[in-house]
């Protein structure tokens, strides 16, 4: 059986797809807590211990700001 990591499948739209994944796969849901996407270190540490086949990615950033206030770093994330 495939193992699939979903990104941002503890909340909003990721979660649903998480739950009907499990019909068919082994799914590890990823959420913000387990790893900071924005962070290349984490990502890379989370697949090297983790034997992933399929990934898909629901992960998401919000900031409560009007789109002109946002800085360059915001839209990097």
């Amino acid at each position: 059986m495939k193992n699939v990591a979903v990104f941002g499948g503890t909340g909003g739209l990721g979660k649903p797809i998480s739950e009907k994944l499990k019909e068919r796969f082994n799914v590890i849901t990823v959420g913000s807590k387990d790893v900071d996407v924005t962070n290349f270190k984490d990502v890379k540490e989370f697949f090297s211990s983790n034997d992933v086949d399929i990934e898909l990615n629901f992960s998401g950033l919000n900031y409560d700001c009007f789109m002109h206030k946002y800085n360059e770093e915001n839209i990097h994330k």
